[in-house]
């Protein structure tokens, strides 16, 4: 086991429920460090992008959410006019550092791969943004709630119908999963960086997906796993180490994608 990664959110704090359990990174998708929440970010190999390119890339697609909010066609401005270029930038830049490394252009396939690969690094920049939107609107809605709220209705109304609008400190505001990017979208793309045997703590919607279309079981871990994978004391801890290919539903591997002959250890994890 080479990690164990959050996935597949990008930001731990979609994830409440893993702020009991010890030594998870979260999976990063290669732009300038944020500071972030004290989590230690994991940053695996074979991005095509450098940080500068990642944050061009990261900027062009929050011009085209600044264009569409704004009513210009998108046509006008498109995200992956910036990304486009930056793609070109780092795959001459690496062809040029391979011919001066051994003399020779890109071997055949490279190129195929190196595409899958900036396709799949502007999949997760772009999950990472979608994610930073879906905490604001969780936010917000916090924030016009309470007292706010009983302002707005008047005395006497009853604030109390509202749920955990009402009392946001009650408990915490749950975000909408079908506002997220879809897990197997981000397995996928993930699946071309993270190393073979990584762990990934995986929320119980992915393990119900994975159990349903792969036929996929999973078994209680024994506590030198729970060990491994930082669980604590009373956390439901199931895992199952299967190839992407299954966990994505496949009947069998898929010869075009090679990375999905990986083979990950998927653990379930549960709010408490």
């Amino acid at each position: 086991m080479t990690a164990v990664v959050c996935f597949p959110e990008l930001h731990p704090a979609l994830r409440p429920e893993l702020a009991a359990w010890q030594g998870w990174l979260r999976l990063w998708p290669g732009l300038p460090a944020d500071g972030g929440d004290g989590r230690q970010r994991f940053t695996p190999e074979g991005y095509p992008f450098s940080e500068r390119e990642a944050a061009l890339c990261l900027r062009d697609m929050r011009a085209m959410e600044s264009a569409a909010l704004s009513g210009v066609p998108l046509q006008a401005l498109s995200v992956m006019q910036g990304g486009a270029r930056a793609a070109r930038q780092a795959a001459e830049q690496e062809e040029l550092r391979q011919f001066m490394r051994t003399g020779e252009g890109a071997a055949p396939g490279a190129e195929a791969l190196r595409q899958a690969r900036l396709r799949g690094q502007k999949v997760l920049i772009w999950a990472w943004l979608l994610e930073e939107r879906v905490l604001e609107l969780r936010d917000l809605a916090r924030h016009c709630s309470g007292s706010l709220l009983e302002g707005a209705l008047g005395e006497g109304d009853a604030v109390e119908d509202f749920g955990p609008l009402a009392d946001p400190a009650s408990q915490p505001l749950r975000v909408d999963a079908g506002l997220l990017p879809p897990w197997r979208v981000m397995l996928e793309q993930a699946a071309l960086f993270l190393p073979d045997g990584t762990a990934l703590l995986v929320h119980a919607d992915m393990a119900d997906g994975m159990e349903q279309e792969g036929d996929i079981v999973f078994s209680p871990a024994d506590e030198a796993m729970r060990s491994c994978l930082g669980a604590p004391s009373g956390a439901v801890c199931r895992v199952a180490r299967v190839p992407v290919w299954r966990a994505l539903g496949k009947k069998a591997p898929v010869p075009s994608f090679p990375d999905w002959d990986k083979t990950f250890l998927f653990c379930r994890t549960e709010p408490a």
